[in-house]
């Protein structure tokens, strides 16, 4: 639509800021203002502008879990006897923008906590969460909801020529260790799932 209709900053129409979306035990100030993001009855959503100048005062987190797509984050986020009160939900919105790597980095400065990622069972998903693992330092990390058993159980679609070179292309990477027995099966099967088409249990304790 921009390509067609060109500059719409005339129209009086500029692009929106996105939002940050977040759910975890974390309060912070702005300036002398007090933000407690756990008071929210699912997540709270944040302008780029207001996480950037988000400083942490008490986390209560001791895991946080990254979700590259949105309605499985939402999902998460409402099934809230499926967690403790200690663990943080990061919505990732597919290849993660600066704003949510600086805000994670942000908190896990603040206070160290494990890393979980969950992404789509495809090469994209595979490379998102490598992307994102870089994040974690001190503390550890680990792949949720990504192991080849969830190709069985969920309802997958085929590999496309772009999913096999990008694949291909991730297996001789030895950052994707973990991965490569999920990278083999889905080259075995010829097949990628979605998250929103996983089968999934509850949250590991």
């Amino acid at each position: 639509m921009r390509k067609i209709l060109g500059d719409l900053s005339h129209y009086g129409i500029s692009e929106h800021s996105p939002f940050l979306l977040f759910r975890g035990p974390v309060t912070g100030h702005i300036g002398r203002k007090v933000m407690d993001l756990s008071a929210c009855s699912d997540y709270a959503g944040i302008t780029v502008k207001t996480s950037g100048s988000f400083i942490p005062l008490s986390s209560d987190m001791k895991r946080i879990i990254l979700v590259e797509n949105l309605t499985p984050f939402e999902r998460l986020c409402r099934e809230t006897d499926g967690f403790d009160t200690d663990t943080g939900i990061v919505f990732l919105s597919g290849y993660p923008p600066g704003y949510v790597r600086d805000f994670v980095r942000k908190l896990l400065a603040f206070q160290p906590a494990d890393g979980f990622i969950w992404c789509d069972l495809d090469p994209d998903g595979v490379e998102i969460a490598l992307t994102a693992s870089k994040w974690f330092k001190s503390a550890g990390w680990q792949p949720l909801f990504m192991e080849k058993e969830f190709l069985y159980n969920s309802r997958p679609r085929p590999l496309t020529g772009t999913d096999m070179k990008k694949l291909n292309s991730l297996k001789s990477r030895d950052d994707a260790s973990v991965f490569h027995a999920l990278l083999s099966e889905m080259e075995n099967l010829g097949i990628k799932v979605e998250q929103e088409a996983q089968e999934i249990p509850g949250l590991p304790e």
